[in-house]
């Protein structure tokens, strides 16, 4: 099986973008930076979860994507289905051969976390 055949999401990555109102003010909003991509989201291991917060973050997945000309970044927010996850971390675990991307989350849980 191809590496796209198991990619079984599809997410939205935004990113807050900054302007200024009429009366000067700064203003924050919300954008869609990368829509309807094919992804891959996985728990990550207790073991994971371990060495993630020993290195002083807490990560709780991490999704796979193919590259796309406007990528995802770190501080971006990715929704899959009703999900949201702060994005942490994001690599080009093909070495910089186009293969695919790592993209380590934190699950956004607002009934727990107030935000």
């Amino acid at each position: 099986m191809s590496f796209a055949g198991l990619l079984n999401a599809t997410a939205t990555a935004y990113r807050n973008t900054f302007t200024q109102n009429a009366m000067g003010a700064n203003v924050t909003a919300r954008a869609a930076v990368v829509t309807a991509f094919k992804c891959r989201v996985r728990q990550l291991s207790a073991s994971e979860r371990a060495m993630s917060m020993s290195r002083g973050t807490e990560l709780t997945h991490r999704l796979y994507k193919v590259p796309s000309a406007v990528e995802v970044a770190e501080g971006d927010e990715v929704e899959v289905g009703t999900t949201i996850y702060d994005v942490l971390s994001v690599y080009d675990a093909g070495g910089g051969q186009g293969h695919h991307m790592e993209i380590d989350l934190r699950e956004r849980r607002p009934d727990r976390h107030g935000s």
